[in-house]
């Protein structure tokens, strides 16, 4: 083997070990990129997270007047616990930064 072939066999070498790194790296950014949107998602909906750019809306919804207790009885029946409404979030992004 000449020195020509030689340094073509060491390129080679060196390329395959730098795809081999890329590929590392292209999975390190998969794993980030979707534990980013994991972790964000958990903050926005148990931490109530909201972005500079965001505009955070609470809308509650109403028991439907079917469920709910008479009017004339303000205090819950014993071994009745009040149902809780869980209010629903939204969040919408400006449309100017």
């Amino acid at each position: 083997m000449d020195g020509l072939e030689k340094q073509v066999v060491k390129l080679e070498a060196s390329n395959e070990t730098k795809l081999r790194r890329n590929d590392v790296l292209k999975a390190e950014i998969y794993d980030l990129k979707n534990g980013l949107d994991t972790v964000e998602e958990k903050a926005r909906t148990e931490w109530g997270l909201v972005k500079p750019d965001e505009t955070f809306f609470l809308i509650v919804d109403r028991e439907p007047s079917a469920n709910r207790e008479p009017s004339a009885s303000k205090e819950p029946s014993a071994g009745k616990q009040p149902s809780a409404n869980k209010p629903s979030t939204q969040t919408s992004r400006n449309a100017n930064p």
